[in-house]
């Protein structure tokens, strides 16, 4: 298609499968009953309605469409929640799914789903409104896409990696600073996909290396596609890019993908993968000589498991296992834990084991990453969290995108 993608038809063919599949009717979940949109509260509620809200499904709404009213906590009636396929699921009482993850993007009168300030207008608790640019005009940057500050994240911190640009010799230390930004595509996909635009800025190596006195300089940036529902198949995939300055000058790039089945209460199983789209040759000073070599993204094939630790405040982490395109073992892991309402911390390791019988230079290709970022929120943690539109990956950094040189 374009003469920077070289390779690969395995990550170009994995990315249509996922997307193929996401917006497929099979996989819509259907132990729960399906009714047809209305504006006014379902006839089985009985107590008096304490606030209006939105719905979480993103569906395209009639011009004469009024947010329906949510029912006291106590009342315990139906939910709606939005399943693999665009639709509307109505949950009875005493449902399997009756504790869905928070991602239906309804919102009681407890204090759990909204920090404990009211879901009245986008000053306070809107942060339960989950409508989009019509129910909060004044936090829309663009109307179509439905880009708004509830679904932006910014982020600072520190990251510490080594790989074999390092040379087997001193790893690198420095801070990090970024944004992610989600957004839903309704004029384009029907909003049946959502897109995700990051960058992350790396600095490292201050003080030089063993092999060149110049400071490292990266910068990444991630963008693409992805679903999100609040039980069965999701996924989504990205083309991360990174312009990398040291003792020498690169331009790489790799796609990222990953489907995943999500259950009630938030836990998740998934794979990720990672393919090289662009890899770059060119020289590099290396104490003081000049050598010819090859930066290629380093393929790789991961399962892992998410537990949510707190359904209230969203608190999780995940574990990843799998191996590389060069049969190298990988392991890793992340978390994300809130602070208060508009603060969280997250944090990531992963590390590449290259397996010695095919590789003898191990210590030269062995690659890791460790890292945590501070990460502020101008919408809230709680409106972040409720929206199908927040972004599905992380930016890429030294963890998720590793390197092979030749």
């Amino acid at each position: 298609m374009f003469p920077w993608m070289k390779q690969s038809t395995m990550a170009w063919a994995a990315m249509a499968v996922t997307l193929v599949a996401l917006s497929s009717p099979v996989f819509a979940q259907t132990r729960t009953t399906t009714r047809a949109r209305t504006t006014a509260a379902p006839a089985s509620a009985t107590s008096t309605p304490s606030r209006t809200t939105s719905y979480g499904f993103r569906g395209t709404r009639p011009a004469s469409y009024q947010r329906p009213t949510v029912m006291s906590a106590s009342s315990r009636g139906p939910r709606v929640m939005r399943t693999s396929m665009q639709e509307e699921v109505i949950v009875d009482e005493g449902s399997v799914y009756d504790e869905v993850s928070e991602h239906a993007g309804v919102r009681f009168s407890e204090p759990c789903g909204c920090g404990g300030h009211g879901c009245d207008d986008c000053g306070g608790c809107d942060s339960c409104g989950v409508g989009g640019c019509n129910s909060c005009a004044n936090g829309c940057l663009v109307p179509c896409p439905q880009m708004t500050i509830r679904d932006m994240e910014f982020f600072v911190g520190v990251e510490g990696f080594k790989g074999p640009a390092n040379r087997g010799r001193d790893g690198s230390f420095g801070f990090n600073e970024g944004t992610n930004l989600g957004f839903g595509l309704p004029c384009l996909t029907s909003d049946i996909l959502s897109a995700q635009i990051g960058v992350n800025a790396v600095q490292s190596n201050f003080s030089g290396a063993a092999f060149t006195n110049e400071n490292r300089e990266q910068f990444f940036v991630t963008g693409g596609l992805f679903r999100r529902v609040d039980y069965g198949l999701q996924g989504g995939a990205v083309i991360d890019y990174l312009h990398e300055t040291w003792n020498t000058e690169r331009n790489v790039a790799q796609i990222r993908g990953q489907l995943s089945w999500a259950y009630e209460g938030g836990d998740e199983l998934g794979f990720q993968f990672t393919s090289p789209i662009q890899d770059d040759f060119g020289p590099s000073l290396v104490d003081g000589l000049v050598v010819n070599e090859t930066w290629t993204p380093t393929e790789t094939f991961l399962f892992y498991y998410r537990h949510t630790f707190d359904e209230c405040s969203g608190m999780n982490g995940r574990i990843l296992a799998g191996f590389s395109g060069e049969s190298d073992a990988y392991i890793g892991a992340d978390w994300w834990a809130p602070l208060n309402d508009r603060w969280a911390l997250n944090g990531n390791f992963a590390y590449l084991i290259p397996d010695n019988n095919l590789n003898p230079a191990g210590s030269i290709n062995e690659s890791w990453n460790v890292g945590m970022n501070l990460v502020w929120y101008p919408g809230g943690v709680s409106r972040y969290r409720s929206r199908y539109h927040r972004p599905m990956f992380n930016v890429a950094d030294n963890g998720s995108m590793f390197m092979t040189v030749q």
